[in-house]
């Protein structure tokens, strides 16, 4: 187990890191025509990339989001601007990994 999530860190801070970029989630969102967001705290950019890091840090809770990264925002606003993203949103993007 512990090799396993080393090797999904290392990757995940390497090669993960490089393809979510801000220019690859933007285009994903673009393909799948949400482009309507305001320029708030929780742009799709930020919102994947810590939906990501609450994933590696054992699922917790959309509330400890904001005090790990040093943003401010509520749990709430977090959970809304997930929800944005849609399915079709992370399909796009995970075929990006391949």
């Amino acid at each position: 187990m512990v090799s396993t999530m080393t090797t999904i860190l290392q990757r995940f801070t390497g090669e993960w890191a490089m393809l979510l970029q801000p220019e690859a989630i933007l285009t994903v969102c673009h393909e799948i025509g949400y482009t309507a967001w305001r320029d708030r705290v929780l742009t799709p950019v930020t919102t994947v990339h810590l939906f990501l890091l609450q994933i590696l840090h054992s699922n917790t809770a959309c509330s400890h989001s904001a005090p790990s990264v040093g943003l401010r925002f509520t749990a709430a606003a977090y959970c809304q601007a997930r929800a944005k993203l849609r399915l079709r949103f992370f399909a796009l993007l995970l075929e990006r990994f391949r």
